[in-house]
């Protein structure tokens, strides 16, 4: 009798064995990352062999590249409507002076709750920048 791995997967013409484990009470990109550096501290594989770390943890990665991209995209397109709608650049700036200032409270929020940020808080913040710029606009009219 031995331990093992309950099944040995097969693909793209190699085996592999797949190791799950879920994260409680902490963020799960910190605790892989801390599994990833532990196990490369700690574990020295024979030639042909290799880690993968993939999943949730892959899928955030991913996520959070593409967000890189899309934020300050967004953040472009918002100043250039906002420069064509008052033909003036210390208008747009000033109304995204505001839309920087808009997340403090939720980045504040964040912090006290002591939640992670996460893709999902980021998607939060690109709608909160969306509703500050009408906030800021209708204050520019007053």
């Amino acid at each position: 009798m031995a331990d093992g791995a309950s099944e040995i997967y097969r693909e793209g013409n190699q085996r592999y064995i797949a190791i799950k484990y879920s994260v409680r009470g902490r963020d799960l990109g910190g605790a892989v990352e801390e599994a990833i550096r532990k196990v490369n501290q700690q574990l020295k594989l024979r030639i042909g062999y290799h880690i993968d770390w993939e999943g949730e943890y892959a899928s955030q990665k991913r996520a959070n590249e593409r967000l890189l991209i899309v934020l300050p995209i967004t953040i472009l397109l918002i100043f250039i409507i906002l420069y064509t709608m008052f033909r003036s650049f210390k208008w747009a700036l000033l109304i995204l002076a505001n839309m920087a200032m808009a997340p403090l409270g939720g980045l504040l929020a964040l912090l006290i709750s002591g939640t992670n940020f996460s893709v999902s808080s980021g998607v939060g913040f690109l709608a909160l920048f969306g509703v500050s710029v009408p906030v800021a606009h209708a204050a520019t009219r007053s």
